[in-house]
């Protein structure tokens, strides 16, 4: 092989390391969570909220909860359109959302703290403690609990999430009389 066939051979081994490098996003792991708590609070039950969310997700990922009142065990939405069903529900169900990552505090000093790793799939594996409040439009009854969340992103986008909610600690929150 000549000189200008290595020349060629290289360029074009290296095509496709350069193309797939470039599908890499530039976003940071905690841009994408607080993207994702700052949509979730947005959620009004419209389609457009909804969509906004969506934007954080892959098409295939999935997200995974804790049981309900009329569930045992886990349930785990796969693919964007079950998980569009789940937070549509959500949003049309609640109103005065908020779910914030827990602050942690020592030493007089207070943060938001995120644990990262490297996801065995090619991204960041994001940890958490959140505070989860909402009240239901139907009963205007307002309700708070503490949970952890384990966030999977590749490329940018949500490839998995699984929200633990400790729903022994769950309480409802009274306005005090005025």
């Amino acid at each position: 092989m000549n000189r200008r066939g290595l020349i060629l051979a290289l360029l074009v081994s290296l095509f496709p390391a350069v193309f797939l490098s470039q599908e890499k996003s530039d976003v940071k792991p905690e841009q994408i969570i607080g993207l994702w708590f700052d949509r979730w609070n947005a959620l009004d039950g419209t389609e457009q909220t909804t969509n906004q969310l969506l934007e954080l997700y892959r098409p295939e990922a999935f997200h995974q909860m804790g049981p309900n009142a009329k569930q045992v065990g886990s349930v785990r939405y796969e693919g964007i359109t079950a998980i569009r069903k789940m937070v549509d529900d959500f949003g049309k169900a609640n109103k005065d959302i908020s779910f914030k990552v827990q602050a942690v505090s020592a030493n007089e000093k207070s943060g938001e703290l995120l644990h990262l790793t490297q996801g065995s799939w090619g991204g960041p594996y994001v940890a958490l403690q959140y505070i989860a409040a909402y009240t239901g439009r139907s009963d205007n009854r307002r309700w708070m609990y503490p949970g952890a969340a384990f966030f999977q992103i590749q490329d940018g986008k949500i490839r998995g999430v699984r929200f633990i909610a400790a729903r022994d600690e769950t309480m409802e929150v009274f306005e005090p009389p005025k």
